[in-house]
This record gives C-alpha cells, sequence and structure tokens, in this order.
C-alpha cells in the first residue's frame, strides 16, 4: 500500500516541491540540501535567550514554514524536526531536560486546526529522545508578529502574553522552547521570562528559522 501511495502521491521536497525518493527522510531535493539559506551557529544578541536555527528565513524555507503554517501541510513537521533537532545538537552545550513550546492563542487553535510549532516540538523531542511537556499558555490574542516591523513594538506585542501553565514540568531543569520562527526574539523572550519564573534554570531557544540574524 504505502508503494502504491509513493507512486500515485510522490513526496516532494518541502523547500521546492520537486519530487524526491520516498526513502529521502529530510523530504529534500538534493539541490536544497545544498541551496537552502542556512545560519552559523547559536545568538543571544540582547536576549539572555541562547537561540539557535538550522535555516534563516528566506526562499524555499520561507515557503515551507508558510505551508506548514498556513496551506495544512502537518507532514512538513517531521522533516524539518530533522534539521532542527541536528540543530540543537550542534548548537547547545548539552541536551536539556524537557521541551517545550511557544503555543498559539486557542482561537487561532480553533482557526487553523493545530500548532505548528507543537508539532515541530513532538517531533524535535522524539528525535532527541527528550520528554515534552504542555507548559505554556497563551492567553491572549496577539496580532501576528510578522505584521510588526519594528523590534520595540514587537516586544510590546508580546509582553505578558504566556505564562507557565505546568511548572512542576519545567522547575530546576534546562528546557529547549521551540517555535517555527524568530524574528525580533520577542516570543522567545516573553516565554522565557514565563518558564523562568516558574522556576526554570535555562532556556534555550530553537526555531525552524530566523529572520535578520
Amino acid at each position: 500500500m504505502r508503494k502504491l501511495l509513493d507512486l500515485l502521491f510522490p513526496p516532494r521536497c518541502v523547500f521546492c516541491g520537486k519530487i524526491v525518493p520516498p526513502d529521502e527522510p529530510r523530504q529534500t531535493c538534493r539541490d536544497c540540501i545544498n541551496t537552502v539559506p542556512r545560519t552559523f551557529g547559536p545568538v543571544r544578541g540582547d536576549d539572555p535567550v541562547l537561540a539557535a536555527a538550522p535555516f534563516m528565513y528566506a526562499g524555499g524555507v520561507r515557503r515551507a514554514v508558510h505551508r506548514l503554517k498556513f496551506r495544512g501541510k502537518t507532514s512538513y513537521a517531521k522533516p524539518l524536526a530533522l534539521y532542527m533537532a541536528t540543530e540543537a545538537i550542534r548548537s547547545f552545550p548539552n541536551l536539556p531536560d524537557v521541551v517545550v513550546w511557544a503555543p498559539v492563542s486557542a482561537g487561532r487553535l480553533r482557526q487553523r486546526g493545530y500548532d505548528q510549532s507543537r508539532l515541530l516540538a513532538e517531533e524535535t523531542a522524539a528525535l532527541l529522545g527528550l520528554p515534552l511537556a504542555d507548559a505554556l499558555e497563551k492567553t491572549r490574542e496577539t496580532p501576528p508578529q510578522s505584521t510588526l516591523t519594528d523590534k520595540t513594538e514587537r516586544r510590546r506585542n508580546a509582553r505578558g502574553a504566556y505564562v507557565c501553565r505546568d511548572p512542576e514540568a519545567v522547575r530546576g531543569k534546562s528546557v529547549l522552547l521551540i517555535d517555527d520562527v524568530r524574528t525580533s526574539g520577542a516570543t522567545l523572550h516573553e516565554c522565557a521570562v514565563a518558564l523562568t519564573a516558574a522556576g526554570a534554570e535555562t532556556v534555550y531557544g530553537l526555531t525552524l528559522a530566523a529572520a535578520g540574524k
């Protein structure tokens, strides 16, 4: 049955849409493996969260994020998480104790039907052999960060929007915080504030893509 499905609906590159071999776990064509825009390791900037991402938010990576986030391509989460898990091993000094994600609001979850960051977190946690905790909650609707161009506006938009609803899951632990895209770092920062207030010892940020870094 699987071979028949592959013939009828062959897997396609998550970045450009070309047909790829069914046994390619990253679901990436050879051209994109060599040309998708990569980052250069973790960054801290003016934020206390050490954050990493395998890709820059451009070209085929941007298209992959949009398909995952807005077009129901939930199957993209598994191959994309392979890149994220590899980046976590490369970028952070030690693997954290637990994985959490930056959640969407309840209203956006109802509208979309799924949380793309949760999907990425589930797959990344499984690949790294780490437990997953549903520890964060977004308490209010906010305009999408992508619609705001100023870093100050993004910080203000995200401020106080997240709380840790399961302190026991993170208390005294190092936490791997996952989101889809890092722009100004405001979302990671606010989630880290909530996690630290709940007793998390260290918070590392991991996203699929980074914009402007």
